[in-house]
């Protein structure tokens, strides 16, 4: 399978390239592009691999821009740091994303995603014009988030509005509502999905367990290594949030 990344920096590129062959050893990067003006060139004069790993946020603008100019031809997997409400277009588009850094785990289920998806449909053509439906959205602003979630309690069901959220967290694969009142729900979605339904304004996934909100974050203090730890309001639980999470997620605090 030929494949090729769109990564302006660096080790990501160079770390995506390594878990791709430890993830399948038939699939052979042919280059690695650095921004929307040299993937545009390449499209435009190279044949369409099998698959693309797009990085969104370029040095030179926003990946979306490469559709507008030239034909890409190929089913394409985003790759993120930052959770924005493009993600969800992608959901609701079929089109997959891999949230930076990516996990071992999380490119196999994409690309078994894809082989799936390829098989069934060829793809190419749907790819491409969901891709394009994308683009239209986000210009046009066509983004709504949730707003309150119903779920269960006791004998009967309760609607929480998101501004009485304090978290979210994954335990032994169930996903749970907290409130500001530490008040705990089961929820039938994961993380991965609910990153799709929650403003990015307001929510940030700091690991692969909490999805926080912004007025629930009581103090955020320096940990060894270049971590961070965060308390959230009415809770003793210590959350630690990676090197590689912890530069986007002060850069989410500074917005």
């Amino acid at each position: 399978m030929r494949v090729i990344i769109v990564e302006d920096e660096l080790p990501a590129a160079r770390a995506l390239v390594k878990l791709l062959k430890d993830a399948d050893a038939s699939i052979t990067v042919d280059t690695t592009l650095d921004s929307v003006a040299a993937a545009t060139s390449w499209f435009r004069s190279n044949p369409a691999p099998d698959l693309v790993f797009m990085d969104i946020q370029l040095g030179d603008g926003l990946s979306f821009e490469i559709f507008e100019t030239t034909a890409v031809g190929c089913p394409v997997i985003f790759t993120t740091a930052y959770n924005e409400y493009a993600i969800r277009a992608f959901k609701l588009n079929s089109v997959d994303y891999l949230l930076k850094p990516v996990h071992p785990a999380e490119l196999a289920h994409s690309l078994e995603k894809f082989k799936t998806l390829h098989a069934s449909c060829g793809g190419v053509d749907r790819t491409e014009k969901d891709l394009l439906h994308v683009l239209k959205n986000i210009r046009l602003g066509e983004h709504a988030y949730k707003t309150r979630f119903l779920v269960p309690f006791r004998d009967q069901f309760v609607s929480i509005p998101v501004e009485e959220i304090s978290y979210f967290s994954s335990e032994h694969k169930n996903t749970y509502l907290v409130t500001r009142e530490q008040k705990k729900h089961c929820i039938d979605l994961p993380l991965e999905a609910l990153e799709a339904e929650i403003d990015p304004r307001t929510f940030f996934r700091v690991n692969r367990q909490y999805i926080v909100s912004y007025p629930s974050i009581a103090a955020v203090h320096s940990y060894f290594n270049g971590k961070l730890k965060l308390y959230v309001r009415g809770s003793d639980e210590e959350i630690i949030i990676s090197r590689e999470r912890a530069t986007h997620f002060k850069e989410w605090l500074d917005r």
